[in-house]
């Protein structure tokens, strides 16, 4: 007979996820709750092995036969989006609703209609992760980066392009977030290069591509230091920069808000003209501002308004981790319900077909060529 688990918690990046993930686990057991926290590549195997009551996921993507399966079963679904905030108007395309949705803020809870699925806004869960720098020093600038679609062949890229449509709807395209990605790349190697006097310490996203790392090591800039990217953002923080650089819509910017550090952006993506993650920048670099000088001296009147958006800063300043266990506990004493949400359309029916015919049809798929670097 096979063990009961009450929650399986799963994560998606080691370096930003897991401590989050262990933690919440940790006081689930304290109540008494049996847990097992395992990659997101693990859920099928280990909802083989054991009876789990309910699974945490990252994003409520149900297009994986495995899991339309085992909710049937009742097994319960509950989303803690650890990626959280969308920058542009985008959703998440629920086939259908999970049994919980743990939101960051308030805006990304409007865009959906739920009529049974238990929603609370918790505020910003790696909050309690990230300690105020107290002290700055002059000239050293950090830099948290995403080229997560650069390096993939064309063929490569228009299947990523395929796979977000089975996960996100009202979504930007994929090849023009390449190609601000590949305006981000430019402008940043420009301030490197413009900027000698500065140093920069590079934080690599975990999905970009190793390929991508060696060509700038390769530059030898004199002024750069690649870190780790295998280390936790606070361990960037700890450096005690002068300020920040992330690209437009990383949610890096809310950890800099955090460490109590001026946030410049690099690039402008226009479909995120409306995020309210623009709120917390006090600059930004697109294509003509290149000298440190120019941006330092501007950085005292851009001052962040908190009349901006209260809401979006009240949340944004508290985190409640009580909020997220009692909704866990409240779904786990639940009965299952499968409802649907969206009716699947002609790209979904063709995945599943495609899905299935892969399980009866012994298929050989190429691997991609791009490694990531972790």
């Amino acid at each position: 007979m096979k063990k009961t688990i009450d929650f399986l918690l799963l994560y998606d990046l080691e370096v930003r996820d897991k401590r989050l993930i262990k933690d919440i686990s940790k006081a689930l057991e304290i109540n008494n709750f049996s847990t097992i926290v395992a990659k997101l590549n693990e859920e099928f195997e280990i909802c083989n092995k054991f009876k789990v009551k309910n699974v945490v996921i990252n994003k409520p993507h149900f297009h994986y036969l495995e899991r339309i399966i085992n909710k049937l079963k009742g097994v319960k679904f509950i989303v803690l989006d650890t990626e959280g905030i969308l920058p542009a108007n985008n959703s998440q395309r629920c086939i259908f609703e999970p049994d919980g949705y743990i939101h960051w803020f308030t805006h990304q809870k409007d865009r959906y209609s739920f009529e049974k699925c238990k929603q609370i806004v918790s505020g910003y869960p790696r909050k309690n992760f990230i300690s105020p720098n107290t002290t700055k020093t002059e000239g050293l600038i950090t830099v948290a980066t995403n080229f997560s679609y650069l390096f993939y062949s064309r063929k490569e890229i228009l299947k990523k392009r395929n796979d977000r449509k089975l996960k996100l709807k009202n979504d930007f395209d994929v090849i023009d977030y390449r190609n601000f990605q590949r305006s981000c790349l430019k402008i940043l190697l420009k301030v490197i290069k413009l900027n000698p006097t500065y140093n920069f310490i590079l934080k690599p996203h975990p999905n970009d591509a190793k390929k991508l790392w060696t060509k700038i090591e390769s530059k030898k800039f004199e002024n750069l230091v690649i870190m780790n990217p295998q280390l936790e953002i606070d361990s960037l923080f700890k450096k005690n920069p002068q300020f920040h650089m992330c690209f437009d819509g990383c949610t890096t910017i809310l950890d800099a808000y955090y460490a109590n550090l001026d946030t410049i952006t690099l690039g402008r993506f226009n479909d995120f003209n409306d995020s309210k993650l623009r709120h917390l920048e006090k600059f930004n670099i697109s294509s003509s501002e290149f000298r440190i000088e120019k941006v330092t001296s501007q950085l005292i009147s851009n001052s962040i308004s908190l009349n901006k958006d209260k809401l979006f800063f009240d949340e944004l300043n508290v985190f409640e981790k009580s909020k997220i266990i009692k909704l866990l506990m409240e779904v786990n004493h639940e009965k299952s319900f499968f409802k649907m949400s969206n009716l699947p359309d002609r790209n979904l029916l063709s995945h599943f077909l495609k899905d299935i015919l892969k399980r009866v049809i012994p298929i050989r798929f190429s691997k991609l060529s791009r490694k990531k670097i972790v």
